[in-house]
């Protein structure tokens, strides 16, 4: 597509040539969120959830990011009254599978319930 520092481009890096003004960073950020849309608009189908943490290299693409995908995903999904979806950034790091993982062993050893 011919961006800058194509070889190292990341979500981070994606949304930042985009606010800097690259109609070419902001096409591919817009296919990117619009490719990630549909996996959480089936998974919200299937499952039910409102409520979705974002995490990882989608996170890093920070604010601009999160606006773009949050804008699919309302495109995709049937609204229902009182059934709003929400997304929210959370870690950008590599941690947040860990965390995950520590956190349902530790809630089985604990005997909490889900």
């Amino acid at each position: 597509m011919g961006l800058a520092g194509h070889d190292d481009i990341d979500c981070r890096v994606l949304a930042e040539q985009a606010e800097s003004g690259s109609s070419q960073a902001h096409v591919l950020l817009k296919r990117f969120a619009r490719n990630l849309a549909h996996g959480i608009a089936n998974l919200q189908q299937i499952a039910a959830p409102n409520v979705f943490i974002i995490h990882g290299d989608v996170a890093a693409g920070g604010q601009r990011m999160l606006d773009a995908l949050t804008q699919e995903v309302e495109q995709l999904l049937p609204w229902h009254p009182g059934k709003n979806v929400e997304l929210i950034l959370g870690d950008p790091g590599h941690m947040a599978g860990l965390r995950g993982a520590a956190g349902l062993v530790l809630s089985q050893m604990l005997q909490f319930s889900p």
